[in-house]
């Protein structure tokens, strides 16, 4: 799809904002990071499950020893004892070479630390889902604001190079009008002022353009020469700036993280108390050997239930309770810090959407009096009353209330997103 998008733009076919979050999703080498966090995050739980899950193990050995060794009860005794028991083969206790091997099952049947850690475990992984939920609604208003970046830079450009022809034009009316004596040499010097200045802000403009371009490049995998329209001011779901904080309490992903590390660093204060307590393993060992010595069975199991119990570690957990401890405290008052920060980016964000909203219907009359500006000056100018360049002046003033108006959009839209974005709704 995105190659079909890529191909588009070649030819000016604009890309949508959805189609640059999806491009991103696809190509970005951020997202794919995410995902790899989330991945090593995840296997968090799988190490914890081991604290609790049995081991199989297997093992083998191959001997080859210097020389046999075997037993002849027989030597030593009365040659009459010999002839009454008759000939008995010597007894090998030690083969010159032989395998053997064994496979075992370990089973931990209590660990104090087990069920904390693996509840910790959880939690944890559940923060890292959450992490990567707001991470991925970060890089879409970074998007976003690449995306209409980009718009508003080309459109900037163009204004900026009428701009450049209006100058040039002044300064050729200028130097004619100073020729025939009819001004100064002052206005001329003005007017190639003017042209400099312009001609400046048209190459500011253009590096402004490859900025936003090679920006949303990084961001998407899009070609730099992308077309882009903005959509439609995003909708909000809130009709004021509380409802905003109710609903950023009960879905933003990092407040929701917050609370599962909250919950982790519980789990692991449990877990740096109960270290106290005794471990209890058991293990059940099936033996193979070639070298079955006295025994004709070369087979034997055996069933093990061990206790391990340390009294004192040289103060190994007492330190490990002190920094859980703390651990526990530090995700609280981060949690703390996390809620205060939130309330203060929405309210930061809603005020900036309601003045970037006002602006904008307030620019709307601006424009409309320079559009009705630049009829006049048209008519005046078929007339004969101006000149061209005052009907120029009369349009560049149109250009840039339209470009203001641009801005002021982008600054509500994009508040819009962050809005969302801190609410837990993009």
């Amino acid at each position: 799809m995105f190659l079909l998008l890529s191909m588009l733009s070649s030819v000016a076919v604009a890309v949508t904002l959805d189609d640059a979050w999806k491009s991103a999703e696809s190509s970005s080498p951020l997202v794919g990071l995410l995902h790899e966090q989330q991945v090593q995050t995840g296997a968090m739980k799988t190490q914890a499950w081991a604290l609790v899950q049995p081991k199989l193990v297997l093992q083998g050995s191959w001997t080859r020893n210097e020389y046999e060794t075997a037993v002849d009860f027989t030597e030593g005794l009365p040659a009459s004892f010999q002839e009454i028991i008759g000939e008995v083969d010597p007894i090998v206790v030690n083969k010159l070479e032989y395998f053997s091997g064994n496979v075992t099952v370990l089973q931990p049947i209590f660990s104090g630390i087990a069920l904390p850690l693996l509840k910790g475990a959880i939690a944890t992984v559940k923060a890292g889902a959450d992490d990567e939920r707001a991470a991925k609604a970060d890089l879409r208003v970074g998007i976003a604001t690449a995306y209409y970046g980009l718009h508003v830079a080309r459109e900037a450009t163009g204004i900026a190079g009428r701009a450049v022809e209006s100058a040039r034009r002044h300064a050729q009316l200028a130097a004619t009008t100073v020729t025939v004596g009819a001004t100064s040499e002052l206005m001329r010097m003005q007017a190639d002022t003017a042209l400099a200045r312009a001609e400046r802000q048209l190459g500011q403009s253009a590096v402004r353009v490859a900025e936003a371009e090679q920006a949303l490049a990084r961001l998407t995998g899009l070609p730099p020469e992308t077309a882009v329209d903005p959509p439609d001011p995003p909708s909000l779901p809130y009709t004021d700036r509380d409802a905003a904080l109710r609903r950023a309490e009960s879905v933003r992903p990092d407040l929701s993280a917050a609370a599962y590390r909250q919950r982790a660093a519980n789990m692991q204060l449990v877990a740096s108390h109960l270290s106290w307590l005794p471990e209890v393993d058991g293990r059940f060992t099936y033996n193979y050997t070639g070298n079955t010595g006295f025994s004709n069975d070369p087979t034997m199991w055996m069933v093990v239930l061990s206790a391990n119990w340390t009294l004192w570690d040289g103060g190994m957990r007492v330190a490990n309770e002190t920094i859980a401890a703390s651990q526990h405290r530090s995700a609280a008052l981060a949690g703390r810090a996390l809620r205060d920060e939130v309330r203060e980016e929405i309210t930061t964000l809603w005020e900036r959407h309601t003045r970037a909203s006002e602006s904008v219907r307030g620019l709307g009359a601006e424009i409309g009096l320079a559009e009705r500006t630049l009829k006049v000056a048209e008519v005046a100018f078929g007339a004969g009353a101006i000149s061209y360049l005052d009907v120029e002046d009369a349009r560049m003033v149109l250009d840039a209330a339209r470009l203001i108006s641009l801005t002021e959009g982008m600054e509500r839209d994009l508040a819009a997103y962050r809005l969302l974005a801190a609410t837990g709704d993009l």
